[in-house]
């Protein structure tokens, strides 16, 4: 090995690590430094250089810090359940974070975080469930929807202020996760999610299906705008939020009735429970329901695998709310019924054409 080699290898990695700069510089400066009239053989120069070069690692070790962990930069305020992930938070419960949004300002929002579910970093956005409240329990209107309701830690509504800050802040996906009462689960993720303000009724905008539960969203929900018992945003001739008992996306009127009455299990109303038509139909309840959104562009190899001391307990100091309730049965869904309920008279799986109907003037961004 030359000088010029050495002297090369020394320039790279004085730019690259300090530590490694310094290893090179002592094994030139020992291979060369000591005895320069020196003759040795090529082979003689090769072991000289690996035994100086072992001697001085064995010095670095000793003077030189280690670290187990990798650091790297963590966000004191993140904005999101996916940003808590990557500062190395992996366990699921409550957590705060610091949405940006022109509506919530820089409030902070405590939020149930999803951190096992597919990779984690989902933030919850509602859930329903055997929480011993009324079955009603979520047939608020628009203000209850617009700020929120229950316990994020049982049955809840985040609160569409809320959901349009975190949806707005970057491209989300959302995932319904459903629970039939007989235990089996399906899913349905959207790689496209995002609502708009208040004063745009907080319109629904939802594409790309996957999963296993169906698609109850897109051909009857999305660019839908919000409607509640007492804010009628919706296509059909009554309320539909009145006629199914809930507050939805609704068209003229649903699919999917995620905040409708809890029956839990078959019921012969028809179309006002926790309805997924496209698994379990119009007549059948099901059991839990979770909503969650996470960033589209989430990489599941891009975290940490420790928890740093801060928020390492989320339930720290956090009050807790109130909870839901119960009821049973079990049916499938009789398609007939549909000829004589205030749902549309064609087929209610066919896409409808919303040009007519609803905000159309999609934000470039998005």
């Amino acid at each position: 090995m030359s000088i010029l080699v050495l002297t090369k290898l020394f320039e790279i990695c004085r730019i690259r690590s300090s530590f490694f700069s310094l290893v090179v510089f002592l094994l030139f400066s020992e291979a060369f430094g000591k005895n320069e009239t020196a003759e040795c053989n090529p082979s003689q120069k090769s072991f000289s250089y690996l035994d100086a070069a072992v001697d001085l690692i064995s010095k670095a070790k000793v003077y030189f810090p280690t670290y187990e962990k990798l650091v790297v930069h963590q966000n004191k305020r993140p904005v999101d359940c996916e940003e808590l992930l990557c500062n190395g938070h992996n366990k699921s419960g409550r957590y705060t974070i610091w949405p940006r949004s022109r509506v919530t300002g820089e409030k902070s929002l405590e939020v149930y975080c999803d951190m096992d579910t597919d990779g984690g970093g989902w933030t919850v956005i509602q859930r329903r469930g055997n929480f011993n409240r009324s079955k009603d329990y979520f047939y608020k209107d628009w203000k209850n929807y617009r700020a929120g309701f229950g316990d994020i830690e049982k049955d809840f509504w985040l609160g569409n202020d809320n959901i349009f800050a975190l949806t707005n802040q970057r491209l989300n996906s959302i995932r319904f996760d459903l629970q039939a009462m007989e235990g089996e689960k399906r899913y349905a993720l959207y790689d496209e999610f995002w609502i708009e303000d208040e004063n745009r009724k907080y319109t629904l905008h939802i594409n790309d299906y996957s999963g296993d539960a169906g698609d109850s969203m897109i051909s009857r929900s999305n660019n839908m705008k919000f409607t509640t018992k007492d804010q009628k945003n919706d296509n059909f001739k009554d309320n539909c939020a009145i006629a199914f008992k809930g507050a939805w996306w609704y068209n003229e009127c649903h699919d999917a009735n995620l905040n409708g009455i809890n029956h839990r299990g078959g019921h012969e109303t028809f179309a006002d429970g926790v309805n997924w038509r496209s698994w379990k139909g119009y007549h059948e309840s099901l059991d839990t329901t979770e909503m969650k959104i996470r960033p589209k562009n989430f990489r599941k190899t891009s975290v940490l695998n420790d928890t740093p001391s801060d928020q390492a307990n989320p339930d720290k100091n956090i009050k807790k709310t109130s909870v839901l309730n119960d009821s049973s049965s079990d049916k499938r869904d009789s398609p007939k019924d549909s000829k004589s309920n205030p749902l549309p008279k064609d087929n209610p799986s066919e896409p409808i054409n919303h040009s007519d109907s609803v905000w159309t003037d999609t934000p470039s961004s998005k």
